[in-house]
Formats: structure tokens, sequence, C-alpha cells
């Protein structure tokens, strides 16, 4: 379990201030029990939003009618299973509230894929996505991964900023053809973004 401590900064009179309130946060590996809702509720806005970038910027659906839950029901039951050596996904908790996940999986002997890097907004500009890769990929060298890969939108700027602080290193595509490839989502994957780092 890893804890941390941070304060949190309230606006007044045009101005931040720094208030001693410190607000306890812990990233732990999911449990079926204590945050399925909550992680099924995460995975549903993130990827809402995510539809709704792409719908933005290429003018079509990722999700079929932009209807998320569908899938996440299909493929978020094998994410929770997973285990080391083949992976984890963790939870972030911030003051007792389960406030965002992450996941790594296996791809091939040694190379672990992040996946699904969400925060809630409230929580955002904490330090907290860095703290959380900090610890999946702890997570990963505990599952015996030495080399992790991601991807993400090109729309993604803010992400992929913080793959480039953390050491990622913009690579050539390595996945397969996604179940949500087709003609018309074509330009979407062709725009991928594609990261490797050696841990």
């Amino acid at each position: 379990m890893m804890s941390l401590l941070y304060p949190n900064s309230y606006p007044k009179n045009n101005l931040t201030i720094i208030v001693n309130v410190l607000v306890e946060a812990n990233i732990i590996p999911y449990s079926e029990d204590l945050h399925r809702e909550d992680y099924y509720d995460m995975l549903y806005e993130y990827f809402t939003w995510y539809d709704k970038e792409i719908l933005d910027h290429y003018g079509f659906h990722l999700f079929p009618n932009g209807i998320v839950k569908p899938i996440v029901n299909e493929y978020a039951p094998s994410w929770t299973a997973l285990k080391p050596p083949e992976g984890v996904v963790l939870i972030l908790q911030v003051d007792g509230k389960n406030a965002g996940t992450c996941r790594v999986n296996i791809l091939e002997k040694g190379v672990g894929e992040i996946n699904n890097l969400y925060i809630y907004p409230q929580y955002r500009r904490m330090g907290y996505s860095t703290k959380m890769m900090d610890k999946i990929e702890d997570a990963a060298r505990d599952c015996g991964f030495n080399i992790l890969r991601l991807d993400h939108g090109v729309f993604n700027v803010p992400a992929h900023r913080l793959y480039e602080k953390l050491g990622y290193k913009v690579i050539a595509r390595y996945t397969e053809k996604s179940i949500l490839e087709n003609d018309v989502t074509q330009s979407y994957y062709d725009e991928m973004v594609y990261m490797k780092k050696i841990l």
C-alpha cells in the first residue's frame, strides 16, 4: 500500500493559498468487494469521455452509437481478474473515496502494457497521475515486466506530456487490430501514439 499526504488548495480573493488540511491517499490492488461499483463507473466515465473526444476530432463514434457500457461490461471482468504475474488493477483512494484507477497486463514474456489510467476530474492537478504511474511501474516490476508499452489518442496531450516526463518514448505501432477498428474508425487508429519505457 502506498500512503500519501497532500494539502488542499482553496482560492481566496483571486489568490490561491495553501491550507494545512492533509488528505490521505492510498493506492491499492483492486478488490471486487470494495471497488467494483466505483471501478465500473470510472470506466464508463473514462470511455464516454474518450468516445466524445474522438467524435469531436474525427466526426465518428469509436463505440457503437457512443454507448460504452456493453463493451466495458464484457471486458472488465477479465481485467479485474488479473493477478500477478499476469497483471494487476490498482485503485487510487483519496480521503477514503475511490478516485482513480490504472491497469497493467502482460503482452508477452517480460513485456507489460499500461491501460486505462483515469483520475476523477475533482482529484486532478494534485500529482495523483504521476503517483499512479510510479505505483503501476512498481507493480509491473513485481510481475516480471522489464518493458512497458502504452498507447493514447493523438488528442490526449496531457497524457502524452505525463508519459514523456516519466521517460516513455514514441515507437511504432505494436498492437493487433482492435475489435473497434474498421473502415470508419481507421483514421483514429492510424494516428494513435504508441510509447515504450524500459524499466
